[in-house]
């Protein structure tokens, strides 16, 4: 089975629900993307009952190769304007990240922003050390179209303790444990959506719904609605440009 999201979208929340159905356990494997002979073997590994994490574009050949390997995939999705806050943060607090040094040394939250938004090249040879994010998302869109995939919301599976609806949670819940064979009675239903909402991992903040409205300038809208507008519409979180 394969939890896959753009990083900072709720790839953990997702898998903090994985880890508490019946029979299923982590692998111990989280992919990036790499070439299909390593994604393969990698991939063929793991055995039933037992979950991969990724980061996963929907690049030529994934998908095809996690057909053939018969995998059950969910894929998360996360408000973009609110996972470029997160992004931020991450790598702020994050000393080991190889951009916390080149964050850190920028003047303020809105210059962070710009960065995360428009892209941060390499001081010396120019490169992408950090894409900008209409090229992060348009690699992941992709698998809105994939036939057996079930797309799931982080807004959706935070629950009201994040800021979202307890109702809902409880039906994404149980919309992923039936998509991965493992359905849950009332009772563990309830139990596992009580329990998925940890501060105890890594890369726990607070994680809320709309945060990008606290921090987002003009000038960071108009450059999100330049880059990624038209995702933003494709994904659900808007319905035109007037934001």
């Amino acid at each position: 089975m394969l939890a896959n999201g753009l990083p900072k979208s709720g790839t953990h929340l997702l898998t903090s629900l994985l880890a508490r159905l019946p029979d299923m356990t982590y692998s111990g494997v989280h992919l990036i993307l790499a070439d299909r002979p390593r994604l393969a073997r990698d991939l063929g590994r793991v055995r039933d009952g037992r979950y991969v994490s990724a980061h996963l574009p929907a690049a030529p050949g994934i998908v095809e190769l996690l057909d053939e390997l018969d995998y059950r995939c969910v894929f998360i999705l996360r408000d973009p304007r609110d996972a470029v806050v997160s992004d931020v943060h991450y790598i702020l607090g994050f000393p080991q990240h190889p951009l916390h040094r080149r964050l850190h040394e920028m003047t303020g939250m809105s210059q962070r922003l710009t960065a995360v938004i428009t892209g941060i090249p390499g001081a010396r040879d120019g490169l992408p050390l950090m894409e900008p994010v209409a090229a992060r998302l348009g690699g992941y869109l992709g698998w809105l179209d994939v036939p057996g995939v079930l797309t799931v919301r982080f807004e959706d599976l935070i629950g009201a303790r994040g800021g979202g609806d307890d109702v809902r949670q409880l039906e994404t819940v149980r919309a992923v444990a039936a998509h991965v064979d493992r359905p849950l009675s009332d009772g563990q239903a309830h139990e596992v959506t009580e329990a998925i909402w940890s501060t105890r991992s890594s890369t726990f903040r607070r994680g809320g719904i709309g945060e990008w409205r606290e921090h987002f300038e003009p000038a960071h809208a108009e450059l999100m609605k330049a880059a990624a507008g038209p995702a933003l519409i494709r994904l659900g979180y808007e319905t035109d440009d007037c934001w």
